[in-house]
């Protein structure tokens, strides 16, 4: 059976570099925009009818209780979440909020992190 991956991504992002990979991976792939961060749990309220979450959180929510909590309870049971910025905000806003419990976080590659996420997650899972 093919691997499912539930990608939630701010409004505007460059999905096609992942499309192409999870071809390439032979891998099912959901998008979901969020827009703001109630659209950002929407998604992520989703995220266990997949084999695995990668996630862009819109700048507002990546910091937030509820974002964080999410994070936390997913991987609290060992479910893969990948984190991905496309750009580097430890190097533009060092006050920014990491990440708390995603397995992995990817940062600074633009649209391709995401590509660099499936391949990552494609290649732990099998």
């Amino acid at each position: 059976m093919a691997l499912s991956f539930l990608i939630v991504h701010d409004q505007g992002a460059d999905i096609a570099p992942a499309k192409r990979a999870a071809e390439s991976a032979g891998a099912a792939v959901t998008f979901h925009v969020a827009r703001d961060p109630e659209t950002l749990m929407e998604g992520m309220d989703t995220a266990e009818n997949h084999d695995a979450l990668i996630v862009t959180p819109p700048q507002e929510a990546a910091g937030g209780d509820a974002y964080q909590a999410a994070l936390a309870d997913l991987t609290a049971g060992s479910f893969p979440v990948v984190e991905m910025t496309p750009e580097n905000r430890a190097a533009t806003q060092p006050d920014a909020p990491g990440p708390i419990g995603s397995m992995a976080t990817i940062a600074g590659f633009g649209p391709e992190g995401y590509a660099l996420a499936i391949e990552l997650l494609a290649e732990r899972l099998s």
